[in-house]
């Protein structure tokens, strides 16, 4: 029998209540709504009594103050303007991702929230977009190019929001999600998974003077060539942060250049450094540090960067800083984390932690420094997250990887139903019911690479299962001897794209992108085993202690078997640690 639509109001409470915090901060709360005589005072013992029940949360007005006060002074990393001398440049500068309309199911979801639940979505879809954006970078930049530097936080608040505004008064649900929101009102910025970290600053600076030629040329480049199979954007994310993360240790620029399917610099922004690439050999180079000829003569391209085995990485790694000393090494095509992996090694974790690197934020600090949605994705991405930030709603990610052979075939991926793949929607009902608070709503968020699966699931729970619409397509579906056919093609080409299939690669991979920063506002996921996909997504979420990792189905004797996981239990959630012990590592 299929699971039910997780609707019941009498599920059993969750293990996780802040029970005492609840009452008393309700209780005030509740005063809060008093008299405007007293008003004052009630805030100034709430804000006083928040963080102590909440542990790390900061409900500071000055910070936002200073924060904003901060951005107005910082004038941002410099960009060197181009001349884009090749047509194929000017054209690939022109492309954009329209922001394309949510999906129904989203909006049966949204008809069914209060007055209350509406404004302060509302109230988060007009702050969150600006303050989360980057700048365009490289293929990507403005003409002029804007300086690098995050988007403006919104406007910081003194006191706590009236009811009216704003996340308003809390009326039930998650306290903590609430808390969360009351510090975003006063510090104009959303709650990640860690403070700033200390490296940040001072890599900031060292990337720019080495990029200006203020210091000596030292680089370490994530790089995709036309030869080569890189993977999807997941197996591309692992690489581009395992590189990133050395880059920090050593004291090395990162650049970062694909040559297919698309440049990575129409894709992404940023917000505080230039790591563009000039996309091919002969192309416009974004840097002149690029240009040096010596430098390039002298460069090093790591071997077994390529699907690299765990003991592979860890004869490398831990030694990486004291064996090269060359001054720009290039990691082709690397697919594999080394980043949580890297905190076990003796010669690597003391620098991690006087750098201020976490296992449990790493991934997000990494992620959120170097890359940031274009405009047009967060406006898209923002629609759904506005929703997930709500205290009363309790949002499960599901990741269901079918395998590449049913995105080539429809015939074929008929198999893919809610019935054969029950077991992933069982273990989110029992998610649910074991950690949603009894007044939530529950929202899944189904993300598959399967579009019969993903119409099943919205036929078998209309009013609860939640789907971007997006078209999905693998960029390297047809695997290396694709890769190698292209390449022929290419050879008999002066351009290294054709031009008229660029639209259609470049909105593969930013629906790609779209559903995976989407994915990363869930509060809680359920994950493909032997998929790197869904890790980045809880990765850049930060948040441990809230994914399960679950098999797919087997076949005996033409019967399907699902396996067995209670998710109900405390031993089916999994460590970052445990995640990055997996299918392409971590």
């Amino acid at each position: 029998m299929l699971p039910s639509p997780v609707q019941s109001p009498t599920r059993p409470s969750n293990r996780r209540y802040l029970l005492l915090a609840l009452p008393f901060a309700f209780a005030l709360l509740v005063a809060h709504r008093g008299s405007s005589n007293s008003r004052d005072g009630q805030r100034q013992r709430l804000a006083e009594y928040l963080p102590t029940v909440l542990g790390g949360h900061s409900f500071s007005s000055q910070e936002g103050m200073e924060l904003s006060e901060e951005w107005e002074r910082e004038e941002g990393v410099e960009q060197q303007e181009v001349e884009w001398r090749f047509e194929e440049e000017r054209r690939l500068r022109e492309y954009k991702w329209e922001t394309p309309e949510v999906d129904v199911t989203l909006k049966r979801v949204l008809e069914g929230l209060d007055e209350n639940e509406r404004r302060t979505r509302d109230w988060l879809l007009a702050t969150r977009p600006a303050a989360s954006q980057g700048v365009g970078i490289g293929l990507g930049a403005s003409s002029p190019p804007e300086p690098i530097r995050p988007g403006p936080p919104a406007t910081p608040h003194r006191g706590l929001p009236s009811p009216d505004e704003g996340p308003g008064a809390f009326s039930g649900g998650s306290y903590e999600k609430y808390a969360e929101l009351l510090e975003e009102w006063q510090t104009g910025r959303q709650k990640t998974s860690g403070e700033k970290a200390k490296w940040e600053d001072e890599y900031t600076l060292l990337h720019a003077q080495i990029m200006s030629g203020e210091r000596e040329p030292m680089l370490l480049e994530y790089a995709c060539p036309s030869s080569k199979l890189c993977g999807g954007l997941g197996d591309r994310m692992l690489g581009i942060t395992s590189t990133f993360l050395y880059a920090v240790l050593t004291g090395r620029a990162l650049s970062i250049s694909w040559e297919h399917p698309v440049p990575i610099d129409m894709l992404f922004d940023s917000p505080f450094i230039d790591w563009s690439q000039r996309f091919k050999v002969g192309s416009t180079p974004t840097r002149n540090i690029y240009t040096n000829r010596t430098l390039s003569l002298e460069r090093l391209r790591l071997p077994e960067t390529h699907n690299p085995s765990a003991q592979a990485l860890d004869r490398t790694w831990p030694h990486f800083a004291k064996e090269h000393h060359e001054p720009w090494i290039v990691l082709e095509a690397l697919n594999r984390g080394i980043t949580l992996r890297s905190f076990r090694y003796p010669s690597v974790a003391p620098d991690l932690e006087a750098l201020g690197f976490r296992m449990d934020s790493a991934y997000s600090s990494m992620i959120n420094y170097l890359l940031r949605p274009k405009p047009s994705s967060l406006a898209f991405i923002h629609q759904y997250t506005s929703l997930f930030s709500l205290p009363s709603v309790f949002s499960i990610g599901i990741q269901i990887r079918t395998g590449d052979k049913y995105m080539r075939s429809a015939e074929e991926d008929s198999v893919n139903t809610v019935e054969r793949h029950s077991h992933f929607f069982q273990c989110a009902q029992q998610v649910a019911m074991t950690y949603a608070k009894p007044s939530q709503k529950i929202v899944y968020y189904l993300i598959t690479d399967s579009a019969h699966l993903r119409e099943d699931a919205v036929r078998a729970y209309p009013s609860s299962v939640v789907v971007s619409g997006l078209a999905q397509k693998h960029n390297e579906l047809g695997g290396q001897e694709q890769r190698k056919a292209k390449l022929e093609e290419d050879r008999t080409k002066e351009e290294l794209f054709d031009l008229d299939e660029v639209v259609e690669d470049a909105d593969g991979l930013m629906n790609t992108l779209a559903e995976t920063w989407t994915f990363s506002g869930t509060d809680f996921q359920v994950l493909t085993a032997r998929s790197g996909y869904g890790k980045i997504p809880t990765w850049l979420r930060g948040r441990p202690g809230s994914t399960i990792r679950v098999e797919r189905v087997m076949e005996h004797e033409g019967r399907v078997i699902h396996p067995k996981l209670d998710c109900r239990l405390d031993s089916a959630i999994l460590s970052y640690s445990q995640l990055a012990e997996g299918w392409s590592l971590g």
